[in-house]
């Protein structure tokens, strides 16, 4: 499981939006705060949450998401287009077509599968499943 803790920036129906640093081994760097890293960037995260009403904006909650859910993301987002772009541009190549064209062809494809992911993206968006727990208080009252 991934979590990741993250400050709910807008509800809006079942939908919980949440933002939070994204930060690949930026804890220890002495120059975070001034990175223009894309490892270092604030992200906003949609949940569907079947509670909405027990959330409050600003509050902070941690999110979860399963390992598989994360390795089926990068497949769809990295693996299949790096698969995509090499076949095409095996397939230009044994068709004996220029390199021009067989670049063109080659990112023309890769394009068209971003096109057609982007048309299954509310169908993907109930495939991962993003699990939402508040954030229990730990501060003690009254304790000597």
């Amino acid at each position: 499981m991934i979590k990741r803790q993250g400050q709910i920036s807008k509800i809006s129906g079942q939908e919980l939006y949440i933002s939070f640093t994204q930060s690949a081994m930026c804890a220890h760097c002495q120059i975070k705060e001034n990175c223009l890293s894309s490892a270092h960037q604030k992200r906003e995260l949609k949940a569907l949450v079947s509670n909405p009403a027990d959330f409050q904006i600003g509050e902070t909650v941690e999110i979860e998401i399963s390992t598989l859910n994360s390795t089926y993301a990068l497949l769809l987002g990295y693996g299949l287009p790096l698969i995509v772009l090499l076949g095409v541009s095996f397939l230009c190549s044994m068709a004996k077509l220029s390199e021009n064209t067989n670049a063109l062809s080659s990112i023309a494809a890769v394009i068209i599968y971003y096109i057609w992911l982007s048309f299954y993206k509310k169908k993907l968006e109930k495939k991962f499943h993003i699990t939402v727990h508040k954030i229990a208080s730990t501060s003690k009252i009254g304790c000597n």
